[in-house]
Order: C-alpha cells, then structure tokens, then sequence
C-alpha cells in the first residue's frame, strides 16, 4: 500500500532533510572550521601576552644588566680583588657607611674551604639607630653582597637612643 504524499507532507519531509543536511554540514564542515579559528585565536592571545613580556623584559634589560654586572663584580677572584678576607671587610665597611651604622669592631675568622667556594666567617660589633641597623640587615641579606648572617644580637644602651648589634656572618667567596 503505497501511498503518495500529500503537499503539505512533502514540505515537511523537505525541511527536515534539510534541516538533517545541515546539521551533517555543520558537524563534518563549519564545525571543525570554527573550532579551529577558536584555537588560532587563543594561540595568538597567548602569543601576545608573551610579547607582552618580552617588550617589558627588553625594556628592563639594562637593569637586569646592572644588576647582573653588580653581582658578577663580587665573584672576582682574590688575586684580582685582594684577599678575600679584606674584601670581604671592606665590603662590610661600605655597606655599614651607606646604612648610616658605625663599626666598633670587626674580627674575620679562619675561611673554610668548599668545593667551589669558600666561607669567610666574620664577628662584627655595630651601633646605631633602629632605621640604620633595619638597612644594614637588609643590604646584608640582599644576594647580591653575598653576605648571610648566621648570628644576631640586639641590645639597647643605658639612657640612648642608640642599639648595639653583635653579628655572625659569612661571605662566600670564590678564591
């Protein structure tokens, strides 16, 4: 028993292969396409967020310069520099000057070898104030004096203003 199809009939069987058609276009064709253009363009937002960094990386080369230069000064062997001993204190005399602190002793200990460097142990006695000792700490700490501080004491004197510091470091050295 077969049937025709009625007008009305026909047009909806129309519209729904065509509607089936597309969706099978989309799926094998436009789909992937698209998918595609959405990686593309999240590559190149990343890309631009690199370039963005490298441009301020670039422009902060020649700091990163200076700074590398600052630190690779402090790494010259001793028979360029002194011994490592009297770099290493005046090193520390220049750090305590520029923190406004003064030195009221200062006694470098026997330099214990490693395998690619050597420890330069040194008792140091300073006074001054609060914001001076602060800056002395910090400019000691920073990794490019390569200075770390072992041993702190911090004592205040008798009707002053001012504090006294009794400190252990190391200083690492090349020599």
């Amino acid at each position: 028993m077969i049937r025709s199809l009625s007008k009305r009939e026909k047009i909806i069987l129309y519209i729904a292969f065509g509607v089936a058609g597309f969706g099978i276009i989309f799926k094998v064709f436009i789909a992937p396409v698209l998918d595609r253009n959405d990686n593309l363009n999240k590559e190149i937002s990343a890309s631009r967020a690199k370039l963005n960094k490298y441009i301020q990386l670039l422009s902060r080369k020649n700091y990163y310069q200076a700074k590398f230069g600052k630190f690779t000064t402090g790494l010259k062997p001793a028979s360029e520099k002194g011994t490592g001993s009297v770099a290493a204190l005046s090193a520390l005399e220049e750090l305590a000057m520029a923190s406004g602190v003064h030195i009221i002793d200062m006694r470098p200990q026997t330099a214990r070898k490693q395998n690619l460097y050597q420890e330069i142990p040194i008792d140091i006695r300073i006074e001054g104030n609060i914001e001076g000792l602060a800056r002395f700490i910090y400019s000691v700490e920073d990794p490019l004096s390569l200075f770390r501080i072992k041993k702190l004491q911090i004592s205040a004197r008798l009707n002053s203003p001012a504090l006294e510091g009794n400190f252990s470091l190391i200083r690492f050295s090349t020599d």
